[in-house]
């Protein structure tokens, strides 16, 4: 399958998820605890209204709270590796997925993201209080609160 182009900010797109690219930390950082949502082997997530918006948030607790006030809900790290696997990189800033789906095993919950480089999208996570680098430029994956 091809990769699709990154859709425009603000414009809805549809993102599959599946159970096995949900669990790609656990798999490659043991002693990483899963937070949810709940995911069964072979499930798979269709999110039809995702979108990439602009927050201007440095930390989780803001990001949250604007999309909220948008009508939004942040789509959460289990999605990061569907859409990098999905869309080809850009170089229009990170892509922001919310979480703390994911706890880091000195307990610290952790938010995932993506950022395009040459034909490739390099894949972080760090910590849900605030991020280094991110802020106006970066992109956050939502869907909508009827969701």
């Amino acid at each position: 399958m091809s990769k699709l182009a990154v859709p425009p900010d603000n414009e809805e797109f549809v993102l599959n998820v599946s159970y096995e690219e949900a669990m790609w930390i656990e798999k490659s950082n043991p002693g990483w605890k899963y937070l949810g949502p709940k995911f069964k082997s072979g499930q798979t997530y269709n999110y039809k209204n995702a979108r990439l918006v602009r927050l201007g948030s440095n930390s989780l607790r803001e990001a949250i709270q604007k999309a909220d006030e948008l009508g939004f809900r942040l789509l959460g790290s289990h999605a990061v590796n569907s859409f990098r696997h999905t869309y080809f990189p850009d170089a229009n800033g990170s892509v922001v997925f919310g979480g703390p789906e994911w706890q880091s095993p000195d307990g610290e919950a952790v938010v995932s993201y993506c950022h395009g480089e040459n034909s490739f999208w390099n894949l972080n996570v760090s910590y849900s209080g605030g991020f280094r680098g991110f802020g106006y430029n970066c992109r956050w994956a939502v869907v909508s609160k009827s969701c």
